[in-house]
């Protein structure tokens, strides 16, 4: 999944409000594969079809908000608090909960975020390696497999206590790591 272009949005979203057919088709077929990342990342058990229909939801949304957008604003921002709120009515309406509100926030904000360059996505293995061996792999199973406290734990052979405490001391270790690492690069 490819990050989001504002600007190419932006300028679609302007020329599909002025009329343009093929701009605004542009626009919705440019948002469905970030949307589908979306679902399957707030929802991973729920049936495709399901996710699907979520999808389905925000694009109807944004169709039936499109009026509301400020053309002078970023159209992004506009375009995840809709997804944000559909995504929370959809949970509500299905029972479903993500994980806390803020897994939900998380998770929109990596989607928000740019794709991390191929550097940093380098510069944050380094950090984990350099991690004693317990703590890599307690960031491992937490932060990159996305294993909860206690399935980390139970994996590794450690209380769920010792989990959340070896994760939270790692990445503690890997932004002062990160931060260090960042200073010294040109």
């Amino acid at each position: 999944m490819g990050r989001l272009d504002e600007d190419h949005i932006s300028s679609k979203m302007r020329a599909a409000l002025g009329g343009d057919q093929s701009a605004y088709r542009n626009v919705l077929e440019t948002l469905v594969p970030t949307l589908r990342h979306m679902a399957r990342r707030i929802a991973p058990q729920t049936p495709e079809d399901i996710q699907e229909d979520l999808v389905q939801e925000i694009l109807t949304s944004i169709h039936a908000k499109r009026h509301t957008w400020q053309q002078t604003k970023p159209i992004l921002p506009w375009i995840y608090a809709i997804a944000r709120h559909r995504v929370i009515d959809h949970l509500r309406k299905e029972k479903r909960s993500p994980k806390t509100v803020s897994d939900l926030d998380d998770i929109m904000d990596s989607i928000a975020a740019p794709n991390p360059s191929v550097e940093l996505q380098h510069d944050i293995e380094q950090g984990i390696r350099s991690l004693n061996t317990q703590t890599e792999a307690v960031v491992r199973a937490m932060a990159v497999d996305g294993k909860d406290a206690k399935q980390a734990a139970e994996e590794l052979g450690i209380t769920e206590n010792a989990a959340r405490i070896a994760f939270h001391r790692g990445l503690k270790k890997l932004r002062v790591f990160l931060s260090d690492y960042a200073r010294e690069r040109p």
